[in-house]
């Protein structure tokens, strides 16, 4: 539910993807951006990121359980 409707949680948030193919990469993103209003994409490279990107479902999963919701995300706060 939160990945057609991002703006459902009041503050921003992100999502990670990954991939080998950049122009698939590029067409995804600006659908994710333009059609479902997604405004952080954070692209973690190639497929072989996604083994990262697995290993946060035990985390979530944990959160899940103890939230008793599914409406969270993760969010990356970086240095400007």
């Amino acid at each position: 539910e939160l990945m057609v409707n991002p703006g459902d949680l009041p503050e921003d948030h992100d999502l990670f993807i990954c991939g080998n193919d950049k122009a698939a990469k590029d067409r995804f993103t600006t659908f994710l951006t333009n059609k479902l209003g997604w405004k952080s994409i954070i692209d973690l490279g190639g497929i072989a990121s996604a083994r990262g990107m697995e290993m946060i479902l035990p985390l979530w999963i944990n959160l899940y359980m103890n939230l008793q919701s599914a409406n969270f995300n993760f969010k990356i706060v970086r240095q400007t």
